[in-house]
């Protein structure tokens, strides 16, 4: 990607490049006229964007697996390994983008790799790798996946292996089938980021606390205080504003990609 935007004669440069006739013309690039007003930092497409960036650190289920498995494993390592995990990622998000919207302006599609032609071999190259790392890091999403299923259904109660293979059946079942439905590979990253991204940041850990401290009042181990009622509060805050920002970015995910005419 980064070699296609820094070339002196790039193949998808305006108005000769030598892939453009390769390419359909919602395709191909647009970039914004002089003197065109600028889209708005809290347009939809905004939202858009903010949704499918908070998939690149929806990985809080494997944080136990990977703190089991590092070496001396500390809570000082384990805090570098996430700083070095989420900061590497960030790097890798900005720059990937950053060479697909100067190369494509407007009309970066939602896996931007589609904007490429079929008869790049560079391009070629990455939907490979990019086919290969989804094959390898699926087991991990999916495995954390049925964990989480099991503990809340069960309840810490055991469960048979013919149980375990018979949801992994049916869940792998139902996916492929709306994979092979849905053509968007961006519309699923930007509804899984806004209904996930809020669910973990805001609403789960929230929940979580609320839980904790009514319990531990009402035991007793805990005491009422002015800071406390605060911090519930606000936590309850924290719910509701989880819910508006996974129903804003969700549905703006849905009405960009079905009707995109209402933005």
């Amino acid at each position: 990607m980064g070699a296609r935007l820094l070339l002196p004669n790039s193949p998808y440069a305006l108005p000769t490049g030598a892939f453009l006739s390769t390419l359909s013309p919602h395709l191909r690039p647009i970039f914004k006229s002089q003197g065109a007003p600028s889209p708005s930092f809290l347009s939809p497409p905004t939202l858009v964007l903010t949704s499918m960036a908070a998939t690149g650190y929806l990985v809080h289920f494997t944080a136990p697996e990977f703190y089991n498995e590092l070496k001396d494993n500390t809570l000082t390592r384990f805090g570098k390994l996430t700083s070095c995990g989420f900061l590497g990622t960030a790097i890798i998000s900005i720059v990937m983008m950053s060479f697909g919207y100067l190369t494509f302006g407007g009309s970066c599609a939602g896996m931007i790799l589609n904007n490429y032609s079929t008869q790049d071999v560079g391009a070629a190259v990455c939907r490979f790798f990019t086919a290969f790392s989804l094959i390898g890091t699926y087991p991990f999403m999916f495995g954390g996946l049925r964990s989480a299923f099991f503990q809340l259904a069960y309840d810490g109660k055991k469960v048979s292996e013919k149980t375990r293979r018979n949801f992994t059946r049916m869940t792998l079942t139902g996916i492929t089938c709306l994979a092979l439905v849905l053509k968007d590979a961006g519309f699923v990253v930007s509804l899984i980021g806004a209904l996930m991204g809020s669910a973990i940041i805001y609403i789960f850990p929230s929940m979580l606390f609320l839980k904790n401290t009514n319990r531990r009042m009402e035991d007793g181990t805990l005491a009422k205080s002015v800071l406390l009622n605060f911090e519930r509060i606000f936590n309850k805050c924290l719910i509701g504003f989880g819910l508006a920002l996974a129903l804003l970015g969700g549905g703006v995910s849905v009405i960009s990609t079905f009707f995109p005419h209402m933005l």
